[in-house]
This record gives structure tokens, C-alpha cells and sequence, in this order.
């Protein structure tokens, strides 16, 4: 069970203005050169206004004029995202995605099993296991509490 609905990601060549043109949602995406080897991955809010500012920026241009991009399943969270754009990024070794260091999101804290199927740990588990440390963080805050305030009422009646 994949973030994306099953098949090919949509494309649009920026250049020639053909294909699938991205509209203001979110998505993860890929540049491709002429050849269609990946040169960028990225994750945005606003697949179209992404698209706009790297041909502004001349990330698109007449030898990578091809964006192609995926729009996620309702019920996506970003967490999910970002940890398929890492496994793409892992994956391709795109030229123009930055390292650690510089601008850009580094990679070096990801681990892919051989088959490249490990699932990511979704995060209503994170979400989960956070909520379940806060509430056994503030019982035992409560419990160190009703502690001293017992001792000190143990104090009083004797």
C-alpha cells in the first residue's frame, strides 16, 4: 500500500507546455533531462508553483524540460513524503539535489533495505508513541507529586 495511486507519475514538459500541467496541490516530483534521467527530486505544497520558480531559476530549462510529478493519496502526511522524496533522492543520485552542508535536505541519515521495499514507520505510529511518552512522562510526574504532597500530610498527622 504505496502514499500514490498505482501508475505512472504525470509529466509535463515545461518547455513545450505538453502533458499533464501540475495544479496547486501537493506532490512529490522529479526534473528529467532529454533523456529522461532524473536530475532533481523534490517534495512542494503547490506542484504548480514549483514548477514555475525552477524554470525561473533555470533548474527547467531546453535540456531538462521535463517535470513529472505525483500527487499523494488523501490521508498522506508529510512525514510520508519526505521520507519517499529521501528514498528517490537515495535512489536516483539526482545531480542537481544538494548534500548536507549547503541548501537542500542530506540523505546520509537514511537506511534502504537491498530490495529498496522497506516501508517507512508511518507516522500515526510516531504520533502514537509521542502521545504514549507524554502520558507516561505526566503519570509520573503526577505520581512524584502525590508523593511528596503524601509524606507531607504523613508529617502533619503525626
Amino acid at each position: 500500500m504505496g502514499i500514490f495511486n498505482k501508475g505512472r507519475m504525470n509529466r509535463h514538459d515545461a518547455i513545450s507546455e505538453k502533458g499533464s500541467k501540475p495544479s496547486n496541490v501537493a506532490g512529490l516530483y522529479y526534473i528529467r533531462d532529454k533523456d529522461k534521467q532524473v536530475q532533481y527530486v523534490g517534495l512542494t505544497n503547490d506542484l504548480k508553483r514549483r514548477e514555475k520558480e525552477h524554470i525561473k531559476s533555470g533548474k527547467i530549462n531546453k535540456e531538462r524540460p521535463f517535470f513529472d510529478f505525483h500527487i499523494p493519496k488523501s490521508g498522506t502526511t508529510y512525514d510520508d513524503l519526505r521520507y519517499e522524496e529521501k528514498r528517490k533522492i537515495a535512489k536516483y543520485n539526482p545531480p542537481l539535489n544538494k548534500t548536507s552542508g549547503r541548501e537542500g535536505r542530506p540523505t546520509n541519515n537514511l537506511h534502504l533495505s537491498e530490495d529498496y521495499g522497506s516501508a517507512p514507520k508511518g507516522s500515526r505510529i510516531k504520533k502514537f508513541f509521542r502521545f504514549m511518552l507524554k502520558l507516561i512522562i505526566g503519570a509520573i510526574i503526577v505520581l512524584c507529586i502525590l508523593s511528596y504532597f503524601a509524606d507531607k500530610f504523613t508529617n502533619l498527622i503525626q
